[in-house]
């Protein structure tokens, strides 16, 4: 199954670090580290912050820029077929997902969910010093694990769509204007789509509706700023800074994702600074 893995790291063209994988006969799966800067797939560009996960068809071409060039992207690459797909064991119901995911080799998947990147990354790491059965296994299980991830995008490799590059724009629209009130007929019209249209569309190639999206990047956006708690700040400014002019549907949403109120989760995780 798995064909080539790869650990590098970008090299510098003018005064910006940048990496290119493409034109691989195989599938690919690429994690990418280090700064955050700009992913150009099929001549469209999107923002990438830190680490960012992408699984490429056969024949497609990817390429990461940093925005400052002052620190290298880290490139693992692991390459692989399907042929495994033929296989008896993979033929139970509980894989359907996983065998849909890469039976298709038209798609290109870019991963949004920020905790399964953490939780993978140093699994796939790994496997770019081994080359056995039990690797395959391994990659197997990080191949079933981000069939499940509900965040992420989806679109054609070989020319991407208008509907597409809507969906792109928006995404990005959304994560960088997360603060002002940002309804779904204000991201619709700036992609100059109706409000339907463009509701199921983002729900079709995200996964995701655009409401249950829009709470995921606020809210995991306040929990930075929680992390990153000063003298001075209040949970009413961090809501109001994310979108929340109600600091108690802020409350909430935030219980929603992580569990626990937003004092609960600062105490949590700034009770160092003070031991």
């Amino acid at each position: 199954m798995l064909k080539k893995s790869v650990y590098k790291v970008s090299v510098n063209e003018q005064e910006r670090a940048m990496y290119t994988v493409g034109s691989e006969p195989y599938y690919q799966l690429v994690l990418v580290s280090g700064e955050s800067g700009k992913r150009v797939l099929d001549s469209t560009d999107s923002e990438f912050k830190i680490l960012d996960m992408v699984l490429l068809p056969p024949g497609c071409r990817c390429t990461w820029e940093s925005n400052t060039g002052k620190e290298d992207i880290k490139v693992i690459m692991l390459a692989f077929d399907n042929f495994c797909l033929k296989e008896s064991f993979l033929r139970q119901d509980f894989l359907s997902e996983m065998k849909t995911f890469i039976s298709n080799d038209s798609n290109t998947y870019i991963f949004q969910d920020a905790d399964i990147i953490e939780e993978l990354k140093d699994d796939i790491l790994s496997l770019t010093n081994s080359g056995n059965f039990e690797s395959d296994i391994s990659f197997l299980k990080i191949l079933h694990k981000l069939s499940k991830s509900v965040y992420h995008l989806y679109a054609s490799s070989s020319t991407s769509t208008h509907h597409d590059q809507c969906i792109y724009k928006a995404k990005n629209y959304i994560d960088n204007n997360f603060a002002k009130e940002l309804t779904l007929a204000d991201v619709a019209k700036y992609v100059y789509m109706s409000s339907s249209r463009f509701c199921s569309l983002f729900s079709q190639k995200m996964q995701i509706t655009f409401q249950d999206y829009r709470t995921k990047v606020r809210i995991e956006e306040s929990a930075l700023m929680l992390q990153q708690w000063k003298k001075g700040d209040t949970i009413n400014a961090i809501a109001d800074n994310c979108g929340y002019p109600s600091v108690h549907n802020f409350r909430k949403a935030f219980r929603k994702i992580y569990g626990m109120t937003p004092t609960e989760y600062r105490d949590d995780r700034t009770k160092w600074q003070v031991e």
